[in-house]
């Protein structure tokens, strides 16, 4: 996955509703995901195929696949305290949207094509939240959680990288956790269905993690090509993060310090919450200075019948 740098123009956002149609199940609402706000052409497909140019505030029917273009980008709300940032050239189809009044449950399902997206959860009091992004060969599922992923169908891998909460890894018959400070590399076949190697590197110990189809997992010391390789990505994620505030921003802080404490050991330069640690992160098209709804100021809930 490749992650995201910074070209910063301003965007004022309003608040948003999506548009919502209520499931059979009582308390239980079905929701059309919204474009909260957007950059350059980004475009949309229906299940039928019917092509419709994007605009913020608009809504998106499930089923359909979002694409955005060279230099574009797309923030969009899966689903309340839900959101998905996608970079230029990502494509993402939006599975499911839901509300359950009952069980203070809200869920939202992305399929990530190919591309990079950013993926953050928000946890209002006493909401539950499940998101999941499906990748080729496994899908992602979040905890509540600031997480970066991209599926290149060129080098025919998926890189994952997570700054906060937890994201669970499940592919094939093996089922993992990624915490923060963890970066997580896939290698796929030559036409991107199926998963023969996971490496995960944690850079709070320095240690890096081969997952096989076969066989148990085995754990050793990362190579400084490994770690190099894990801070880039990680630096990516960064810069997408440099506008957190409060507690996330601290949490944040927290752990560049661990992680910063490795790669020192390593002789390898740190990283900085402002995506300048010099890990070589890749172009993006940043969209404003804010890349989650909670940083625009976004609110995005169901309506009453």
């Amino acid at each position: 996955m490749k992650t995201f740098n910074t070209k910063c123009f301003t965007l004022i956002l309003a608040r948003l509703l999506s548009t919502v149609c209520f499931s059979s199940t009582l308390n239980a609402a079905t929701l059309k995901p919204v474009v909260a706000d957007l950059k350059g052409k980004v475009t949309g497909y229906s299940t039928s195929g019917a092509e419709t140019i994007l605009a913020k505030k608009s809504p998106i029917s499930l089923g359909s696949t979002v694409k955005t273009d060279k230099s574009a980008a797309a923030l969009i709300v899966i689903a309340p305290g839900q959101s998905i940032y996608l970079e230029e050239l990502t494509s993402v189809q939006l599975i499911k949207s839901e509300t359950n009044v009952a069980d203070k449950l809200n869920s939202g399902v992305a399929s990530l094509i190919s591309g990079t997206v950013q993926c953050h959860v928000e946890h209002p009091d006493n909401v539950k939240q499940s998101m999941e992004l499906e990748v080729p060969g496994g899908s992602l599922k979040a905890k509540g959680t600031i997480w970066n992923c991209n599926v290149d169908s060129t080098t025919h891998q998926m890189t994952v990288s997570v700054a906060s909460g937890i994201v669970q890894v499940s592919y094939l018959n093996n089922s993992f956790d990624l915490a923060p400070g963890m970066v997580m590399t896939a290698v796929y076949d030559s036409d991107m269905t199926s998963i023969s190697e996971v490496t995960v590197v944690n850079l709070l110990d320095g240690t890096a993690t081969t997952y096989t189809p076969n066989g148990p997992p085995t754990t050793k010391k990362a190579t400084i090509a490994q770690l190099n390789a894990a801070k880039s990505e990680f630096n990516a994620l960064l810069a997408k993060a440099d506008n957190l505030q409060g507690e996330e921003k601290s949490s944040l802080e927290k752990l560049l310090a661990k992680i910063n404490k490795v790669l020192t050991e390593n002789s390898i330069g740190a990283l900085a919450l402002s995506g300048g640690g010099g890990g070589g992160s890749r172009p993006n098209e940043r969209l404003g200075q804010a890349t989650t709804v909670k940083q625009q100021g976004i609110n995005v809930s169901p309506e009453a019948p």
